[in-house]
């Protein structure tokens, strides 16, 4: 879990937003997707799975399955 008004130490090069608009997902350069919970203001999880900046996100309908894409 990050630390409340932690982010990405680099540019943000993509965006989700759930259909509630509750959660954001976002892709950096960092090379990491973070999940923020947009009520609380504050990172919830952060997947460090890239190697390289995370160019592209795209997730189901049911904001289970993320999709991501780097360069």
């Amino acid at each position: 879990m990050c630390i409340r008004d932690r982010g990405h130490t680099s540019n943000v090069k993509a965006l989700v937003l759930d259909a509630s608009g509750r959660r954001c997902l976002s892709g950096s350069s960092d090379n990491t997707v973070r999940l923020w919970d947009i009520g609380q203001q504050r990172c919830v999880q952060t997947f460090s799975m890239h190697q390289d900046s995370v160019w592209a996100l795209a997730v189901d309908p049911s904001f289970t399955k993320v999709y991501s894409g780097g360069s």
